[in-house]
């Protein structure tokens, strides 16, 4: 469809006229869902924010994703309350569809160049993470100046929080920007992650330095290749696992400096 509306545009004998279609706001949403349920404000915004954060406000996946949940009965008109209803919980879990993702991830050009920088750092831990592991990272060249910009990524439906966990609200949009990163940008990323997060622990003060530099060719080091593990939180893996498994995506061939290699291999008997 939009191959055949660019040819129409491109030919010269035919008129034609382009109407931009802003995306509903949140209020928008909400006066929507008013007007249907006849509800008031108050018992409906709930709804409307997770609406409009899983569709990105775009009209057509508002009234899709809407028609789904009545379909399902996730919304559904309670006897006893006498109004619709719905469970919160059960709303959250829906997710979000492909298109939507494509069309969150077209967004991605408008975002502000610190939250785009905190999708980057989130995508490096997989495709959830915990927010502690962000706050570790204060204080470090990675903690950009205004903080990790977690809010905005919210509203505009990039990420998810649920309790202390923050995931993509879709895996498409997880590998769009983790391998749209640079090779050389994301190992480096991966490298100062894993430093950061290791000089929190007591790695160091644990290596036993001869033995590991005798059978550091043995020591392995993944490639740090596009593979994530995606349960790579907090409650998953130690800290000094995850500073590991960091720099391990980094890479062997990143790391040449082979006092580096036999600390970092240090670290993987350690872990």
């Amino acid at each position: 469809l939009a191959d055949r509306l660019l040819d129409l545009q491109s030919n010269t004998r035919i008129n034609v006229t382009q109407i931009n279609l802003s995306s509903l706001s949140r209020d928008d949403v909400c006066h929507m869902l008013m007007n249907e349920m006849r509800l008031p404000r108050r018992l409906v915004y709930g709804l409307a924010d997770a609406v409009h954060k899983k569709t990105s406000g775009h009209a057509i996946f508002v009234v899709e994703l809407l028609n789904l949940l009545l379909r399902e009965s996730t919304i559904l008109y309670s006897p006893h309350l006498l109004r619709f209803d719905w469970n919160p919980d059960k709303v959250s879990a829906v997710k979000t569809g492909d298109n939507v993702a494509s069309l969150i991830i077209s967004n991605l050009t408008s975002l502000e160049p610190s939250a785009l920088w905190t999708l980057c750092v989130i995508s490096c831990f997989g495709f959830k993470s915990d927010t502690s592991l962000l706050r570790l990272l204060k204080g470090s060249s990675i903690y950009p100046d205004g903080g990790f910009d977690l809010v905005s990524l919210v509203e505009h439906g990039f990420v998810e929080i649920s309790g202390s966990v923050v995931s993509f609200s879709h895996d498409l949009i997880h590998q769009h920007v983790y391998e749209k990163m640079p090779m050389r940008k994301r190992q480096k990323l991966h490298l100062d992650i894993g430093t950061t997060l290791a000089a929190k622990t007591t790695l160091d003060s644990r290596i036993s330095h001869q033995p590991i530099e005798d059978s550091m060719e043995q020591i392995f080091l993944c490639d740090g290749g596009d593979e994530q593990d995606d349960d790579s939180s907090m409650s998953v893996l130690s800290l000094s696992g995850i500073a590991t498994s960091q720099i391990n995506k980094a890479g062997p061939e990143f790391i040449s400096d082979r006092i580096r290699r036999i600390k970092f291999a240090g670290w993987n008997l350690q872990a």
